[in-house]
């Protein structure tokens, strides 16, 4: 049972945190999206290119 009240405070936290970085507003229709929702300067990049190994065979 303390696992599972603990595990609800720590998922509240982190809705609160990204509440507060992407700046939405409670009550809006499209909340719980935008507090999923990664803004375009933290989103992972996807498009990086790959560097080529070295060949290192003597």
């Amino acid at each position: 049972m303390r696992v599972v009240v603990l595990l609800i405070i720590v998922i509240a936290a982190l809705v609160i945190v990204q509440h507060q970085r992407n700046g939405c507003e409670w009550g809006e229709s499209g909340w719980a999206q935008c507090i999923l929702s990664f803004d375009k300067d933290e989103a992972p990049a996807t498009d990086a290119p790959v560097e080529p190994q070295p060949d290192v065979s003597p």
